[in-house]
């Protein structure tokens, strides 16, 4: 994985298990204008994705990945949800948000949605969008990986942070 020149400062990505950990992104978060967002589910053989992480990634760099699966991650829902969001395919993204808390963000820039407006193509993938307009290949060989079960390996946190981290670098290349 290659870190950007956008977010030089840092690359601290620090994994969220606990409700603690928590109200300390959640704390952090809140004083971020934006950020850019993904998330992990798996959604074979339910009646709705059961939600398996949340990657969040600041301007700098600096990421946090929430496991639903150790903590109540309302609160942190709660913050994302009042900030400016990047996403890539975020459609369902969103909808787990807002069935786990009630709650979505509403200032969203989808792009994957900004990709099909400039004409790359949609839907593109998000490894098809880098090469493209980045010039960067992507390492997405944890994209199927089974999220459900832990512990995570450095593999899966390595592809989680950088599906969020990217997204600065898509948005300023689309822009």
């Amino acid at each position: 994985m290659t870190d950007s020149a956008h977010h030089p400062t840092t690359t601290a990505t620090h994994l969220i298990e606990s409700d603690g950990g928590v109200q300390a992104a959640a704390r952090t978060i809140a004083n971020l204008s934006r950020i850019a967002l993904d998330t992990e589910f798996h959604a074979e053989r339910r009646y709705h994705p059961e939600l398996m992480l949340i990657q969040i990634a600041s301007p700098s760099g600096e990421a946090w990945i929430a496991d639903p699966r150790q903590c109540d991650l309302r609160p942190l829902i709660r913050v994302i949800s009042t900030r400016s969001v990047l996403v890539h395919a975020g459609q369902e993204d969103m909808a787990i948000l807002h069935r786990e808390a009630q709650t979505a963000p509403t200032n969203v820039l989808d792009t994957q949605i900004a990709a099909g407006l400039i004409g790359i193509g949609y839907p593109a993938r998000l490894g098809h969008i880098c090469e493209s307009l980045l010039k960067q290949t992507i390492d997405k060989r944890a994209t199927l990986s089974d999220w459900s079960r832990r512990p995570l390996s450095q593999q899966q946190l390595a592809y989680a942070a950088q599906d969020a981290r990217i997204l600065f670098d898509l948005h300023q290349a689309l822009d």
